[in-house]
């Protein structure tokens, strides 16, 4: 069995764990090589570096592509630089929060970031909340994210279709016209019976409306038009349902 060396020791100790790399010598803290080995298995260990490798673009580089939350622990002149927060947001789509304005504003990287994490859409710059590409694929990701975009693509049904079908309840943020449309909100309720809550009250009244959100969940009989509360067939659907509490 071969005897590891102090220096084989350290590396294999600070890949494994971030938390022992701060026990180390300068030796070691201080040595470009030895500190890419380590950030290439494990880029959590940036945030122990001292400022002048966080700002050094090889290690940068090497930490976000093996961990992409490491990015909020680079120098700003970094979290500025397109290539580092490409590979960063591939890792964790809301890491974007922390790159540059400017690189907000860079349609691959946020499209990477939404693609990973819907959510990311929130830290996008507002020219690309508003790009129909961008939120489409954020909202495939993550229905919800669809309150991150504008009140135009909010009332654009081919968004907010995707939206609701990747979650129901994202019908809450789709504009009042949407929110009247049978098709968007029959896929919504398919997904998430509660989510006739958000719907108009025209829909709330709609008989194939209101029994495609019961047969999802007859928790949405609560939601309903009380023109529908004694319909038969309503009712026989909670009956077959079980105890309903009226």
């Amino acid at each position: 069995m071969r005897i590891l060396s102090d220096y084989d020791a350290a590396l294999k100790m600070a890949i494994n764990d971030s938390w022992a790399f701060k026990s180390l010598g300068p030796k070691f803290k201080n040595d470009k090589k030895f500190v890419l080995q380590v950030v290439k298995k494990n880029g959590r260990v940036l945030s122990y570096l001292n400022s002048e490798f966080k700002n050094d673009r090889d290690v940068v580089l090497a930490a976000v592509r093996s961990h992409g939350r490491s990015l909020m622990y680079a120098s700003d002149t970094l979290k500025a630089d397109k290539e580092i927060v490409y590979f960063a947001v591939r890792q964790f789509g809301e890491v974007l929060k922390c790159a540059h304005d400017d690189v907000k504003n860079v349609k691959k990287i946020v499209l990477q970031a939404v693609m990973q994490n819907g959510n990311a859409l929130e830290y996008a710059s507002e020219t690309l909340k508003a790009d129909y590409d961008v939120v489409f694929a954020a909202v495939c990701r993550c229905g919800q994210a669809l309150k991150h975009t504008n009140s135009f693509l909010k009332n654009h049904k081919e968004i907010v279709m995707e939206a609701v079908k990747e979650d129901g309840m994202a019908l809450r943020f789709a504009s009042i016209s949407m929110q009247g449309d049978y098709d968007v909100v029959s896929n919504a309720v398919a997904g998430s019976g509660k989510s006739l809550i958000f719907a108009s009250d025209a829909m709330k009244a709609n008989k194939e409306i209101v029994i495609t959100a019961l047969k999802q969940d007859k928790n949405a009989y609560a939601f309903i038009d009380n023109s529908l509360k004694r319909d038969g067939d309503i009712l026989t659907i909670i009956g077959k349902m079980g105890a309903f509490g009226m």
